[in-house]
C-alpha cells in the first residue's frame, strides 16, 4: 500500500489526489491522509469520504507507527517542525519519502537565525538522512536540499499544472470573450497569495510609473497573510493606484480562479523564493508574459529549459507601451515547452514510474 500524507491544504491535495488517482498506473493500493481542519464546520463530506483525515500530529504518528511493513509512505510537504524530533526514530521514516516544498528550506537560508532555528536544522538534516527518497520540485530546490540539509541524491521530480489544459483555458476564454474589449484596461495579476513572501509593496511600488495609464493592478489576499499585513498592503495598493487597485479578500471556486487566470494579462511575481507554481504554469501554458524575481530556483529552472520568463527587477523600466507589446503575440514557445514539461500528459508517466519503484528497492 503507498499512503500519501498531506497538510490541511484542500487546493492541493484534492486535485493531487485526481492526479494520482486517476492520471499515473500505480500498481498498489493508494491512501490519502490530510490533516483536519481546525473549524469543523469546514470539512467538506464529498472530501472526506475519499481520505482519510488525521486531527494532529499526535495521531498521525500513531497510524504510521500502525502501518504494515510493506506499506510506502510520501510526505506531502514536512512543515511542522514539531513533528520533526517525533518522527525522526520511528521505523517507518526508512520507507518513506519526502517531497520537499520551498518553504521548508527557505527557513534555513536566513541570515539571522536564533540557537534554537540551528538546532531544528540539524535535528532536519538527520530526519532527511533517514528518507527513503528526498524529491525537489526543480533543480534550484535539489541545491539546497544538498547545501542546507547535506542531503546529495534529492530527485528532481515536479509537480503537475493539474486540472487546467490548454482546451480549459481555451473554453474559459470563450465564455469571457464577450467582456473582453480594444478600451479594457490591462490586467497585471500581482502575487499568488496574502503571504509577505509576495513582497506586494515592493512590486506595487516598482508598478507606481503606470498609475495614471489605463491598468487594473488584481492582488490575491485571501490566503496565508495577517489581517494586519494585508490591510498594509491594501491601503498601499489604493494609495498609489486608487480604484485600480483591485484586492481580492475572498476565497474563491477553483473554477473562479482558472477564469481570473485567464482573464489577466501580466503576472507579476516579486517572491525572493519559488512559489506559486499553479500560478506561473497557467501564464505560460497561455503564452502570457510571466515576471519573476531572477534569483529565484524557479526562475532559472525555467530559463534554463528554454522558457521567457520576465525579470521582476526590471519591471520600473517597462513604460506601458511596452507591457502593451509583450501582449501583442501569443508566446507559442512558452505553451509548447509546458506542454512537454509541466501538464499532466507530461509528468503522470513519471510520476506513475517513481511510485511504483518504491516496492522494488
Amino acid at each position: 500500500m503507498l499512503v500519501h500524507v498531506f497538510d490541511d491544504t484542500p487546493h492541493h491535495y484534492i486535485p493531487m489526489r485526481n492526479f494520482f488517482s486517476l492520471q499515473c498506473k500505480i500498481n498498489s493500493k493508494q491512501e490519502f491522509w490530510v490533516r483536519k481542519p481546525l473549524d469543523a464546520l469546514k470539512v467538506d463530506p464529498t472530501i472526506a469520504n475519499n481520505v482519510l483525515m488525521y486531527s494532529g500530529n499526535e495521531e498521525l504518528l500513531l497510524k504510521l507507527s500502525t502501518l504494515p511493513e510493506t506499506t510506502q509512505v510520501l510526505f506531502h510537504g514536512l512543515f511542522d517542525i514539531n513533528i520533526w524530533r517525533k518522527l525522526i526514530f520511528m521505523p517507518v521514516v526508512t520507507r518513506s519519502s519526502c517531497v520537499f516544498w520551498g518553504a521548508e528550506l527557505y527557513r534555513h537560508g536566513k541570515k539571522s537565525r536564533t540557537l534554537k532555528q540551528y538546532i531544528a536544522q540539524f535535528i532536519h538534516q538527520y530526519l532527511v538522512f533517514r528518507f527513503k527518497n528526498v524529491l525537489a520540485l526543480n533543480p534550484g530546490d535539489a541545491n539546497l536540499i544538498q547545501q542546507y540539509l547535506k542531503r546529495k541524491n534529492a530527485t528532481v521530480l515536479p509537480y503537475p499544472l493539474i486540472g487546467l489544459s490548454a482546451k480549459t483555458l481555451a473554453d474559459n476564454r470563450k465564455s469571457t470573450s464577450d467582456e473582453v474589449s480594444q478600451n479594457n484596461p490591462v490586467k497585471i495579476l500581482l502575487g499568488n497569495s496574502a503571504a509577505p513572501s509576495n513582497e506586494h509593496c515592493m512590486a506595487l511600488k516598482k508598478l507606481a510609473h503606470l498609475a495614471q495609464e489605463n491598468i487594473q493592478i488584481i492582488v490575491p489576499l485571501n490566503y496565508a497573510g495577517q489581517q494586519n499585513y494585508i490591510a498594509e498592503v491594501i491601503n498601499y495598493g489604493k494609495e498609489l493606484f486608487a480604484d485600480k487597485f483591485t484586492p481580492i479578500t475572498q476565497m474563491l471556486e477553483k473554477s473562479a480562479y482558472d477564469k481570473l487566470l485567464v482573464s489577466v494579462d501580466i503576472t507579476v511575481f516579486a517572491h525572493q523564493r519559488q512559489q506559486g507554481l499553479y500560478v506561473v504554469y497557467a501564464m505560460l501554458l497561455q503564452g502570457k508574459p510571466m515576471f519573476l524575481c531572477s534569483s529565484t530556483s524557479s526562475f532559472s529552472n525555467l530559463s534554463s529549459l528554454g522558457f521567457r520568463v520576465y525579470p521582476s527587477e526590471k519591471l520600473a523600466d517597462y513604460s506601458y507601451k511596452s507591457l502593451c507589446e509583450l501582449l501583442e503575440n501569443t508566446d507559442n514557445k512558452n505553451q509548447q515547452l509546458m506542454e512537454q514539461h509541466f501538464t499532466e500528459n507530461a509528468l503522470a508517466p513519471k510520476w506513475s514510474s517513481f511510485l511504483n519503484g518504491l516496492f522494488k528497492s
